[in-house]
Order: structure tokens, then C-alpha cells, then sequence
């Protein structure tokens, strides 16, 4: 991720230690931060803090509670895993917390293989597209505890 901005002093949010900012998208901002536990564990993951105005919109925040319960019960290696739907009690913020995949998003690759002048391949394009469908694929089928339809 080319813009992200480490926050000079960490942010409490919950039990979540942001670090670093990621983006800002259009459901609020995003961060990179830690989980703690005991005797020094500490887990990296994202937490996408919502922005409150949305948040208002009481239809906004029934899609948002309904699409992280249905996120939390997917796993798989093409999907990254929702952790937490939360809600900070001091200020009212809600926060998706979710598995973090280091690495770059696919428009940074586009753009690092053509500042190298390498070839972007059919091959490439192919297997990136197929590996999209297996997460896709694997979402659409998905059932709950109670054989029920995700309807993803």
C-alpha cells in the first residue's frame, strides 16, 4: 500500500491499537492495528472504523450489522476474515476489525510491472481471475451453522 501513514502516536479504539492509516474509503478510514493478549501476544489486522454519518442511516447500519454476520462465517484463502463488528462505548464509533494480508492491491501490481517494463501475461490475468471466482464461488455457496443460505 503505497499511502500509508503512520500515526505519530498510536490510537486506542476498543481493545484495538491503531497504527498505521491505510486509506480512507468511502465507508470511513481504514488502519492497520494491534490486538493484545496476555504474556506480550499481539495480533496485525485491519479495522475499518465507520464513519459516524453513515452510521446515522439507520437502513446503513442494519446492511452493515447483516454483512459482517454474514462475513464472520466465511474462511477461506481468497476472502479476508471479519474478526469483530464492535462499537466503542466512550463515542459511539462502530469498527469492522479484519484479517490483515500484507502485500499490495492489484493496481499497485499493474503499476510496479509496467514502471519494470515486465509483461503482464494472459497467463497471469487468468489464474488472478480464477483465483477471484474460487472466493466468489466459495461465498455464494456458503451455509450457515443451520444449513440456511447465506444468500451472498
Amino acid at each position: 500500500m503505497a499511502d500509508v501513514e503512520q500515526l505519530s502516536e498510536p490510537k486506542q479504539l476498543a481493545g484495538y491499537e491503531l497504527i498505521a492509516k491505510l486509506a480512507d474509503g468511502p465507508m470511513g478510514a481504514v488502519y492497520k492495528a494491534k490486538s493484545h493478549g496476555v504474556e506480550g501476544f499481539e495480533k496485525i489486522l485491519v479495522v475499518k472504523v465507520i464513519d459516524p454519518e453513515l452510521v446515522e442511516t439507520h437502513s446503513f447500519l442494519e446492511i452493515l450489522i447483516e454483512e459482517a454476520k454474514r462475513g464472520v462465517n466465511l474462511s477461506h484463502a481468497n476472502i479476508a476474515q471479519v474478526y469483530d463488528l464492535g462499537r466503542a462505548e466512550d463515542d459511539n464509533q462502530f469498527y469492522i476489525a479484519t484479517e490483515f494480508v500484507d502485500g499490495f492491491d492489484l493496481g499497485r501490481a499493474r503499476n510496479l510491472a509496467d514502471r519494470a517494463s515486465e509483461e503482464w501475461t494472459q497467463a497471469l490475468s487468468i489464474f488472478i481471475v480464477s483465483e477471484v471466482a474460487k472466493g466468489l464461488d466459495y461465498a455464494h455457496r456458503r451455509k450457515d451453522f443451520n444449513f440456511n443460505n447465506l444468500n451472498i
